[in-house]
């Protein structure tokens, strides 16, 4: 069991600071909520980048926290 420096320090490790700035501005505008908030072009715009873009960083920070998670199971 990890406590909360060590779970934040390995889960923020393999994000980048963009990655995670797309992530926490995703979830606390509520792109993850069902049904959504937001969308994936009003977060674009809150962020100053492509819908591809956004798309891009959440996929990857995604896949990269689920390996935190599922790595080694």
């Amino acid at each position: 069991m990890w406590t909360l420096a060590e779970f934040e320090a390995n889960y923020r490790a393999p994000l980048t600071e963009r990655q995670n700035e797309v992530l926490e501005t995703a979830y606390f505008s509520g792109f993850f909520e069902w049904p959504r908030e937001t969308s994936g072009l009003e977060l674009a715009s809150m962020l100053g980048v492509s819908q591809p873009t956004v798309s891009w960083h959440v996929r990857t920070g995604e896949r990269k926290l689920l390996l935190l998670l599922y790595d080694d199971a």
